[in-house]
């Protein structure tokens, strides 16, 4: 009787473990509001992101000219494989690598836009960071085009997991 409770506390222990291992990682999933007070550009109101292993799935709801919401889904992985992904007849790849410490992931994309026979290539660079326990999510972008550069900070509250 003794080994068998004396079994079941190590595996307690060891389950307890792991968890508190994934969650000191960092979770990027859940649903996130933008904290206007600490916005700098043009940013999405709200992501829902959605982790499953190295898969991750955002959906991005913006305003529009006309103030109904917009709302885009980009899929992509963490471990440096370049995923495609179309939206409105835009092509954007993009490449996305989780950091050591599970708390920053570093995003480049290109996407090339094309009006009236013309061809612009967007090219961006994310940089997203967990912090405040995981209920903070700051996000730091530069974007290049043929006009110039845009750089631009977001941070986000987590409103639900």
């Amino acid at each position: 009787m003794r080994v068998l409770v004396s079994l079941m506390l190590v595996a307690l222990l060891v389950v307890s473990s792991v968890a508190f291992a994934q969650d000191s990682k960092g979770n990027f999933s859940g649903k996130w509001s933008l904290n206007k007070n600490n916005e700098k550009g043009n940013s999405a109101k709200e992501l829902i992101i959605t982790r499953n292993g190295n898969n991750l799935s955002v959906q991005k709801v913006l305003v529009g000219p006309d103030g109904k919401d917009i709302k885009l889904t980009e899929n992509f992985t963490l471990d440096g494989q370049t995923k495609e992904n179309t939206t409105n007849g835009m092509l954007k790849k993009i490449t996305a690598n989780l950091f050591a410490d599970g708390k920053s992931i570093t995003i480049s994309s290109t996407t090339v836009l094309e009006r009236n026979g013309n061809k612009t290539e967007i090219t961006k660079v994310e940089t997203w960071k967990l912090s405040e326990g995981g209920n903070s999510l700051s996000i730091e972008s530069a974007q290049k085009t043929s006009k110039g550069e845009m750089k631009a900070v977001s941070v986000y509250d987590k409103t639900a997991n």
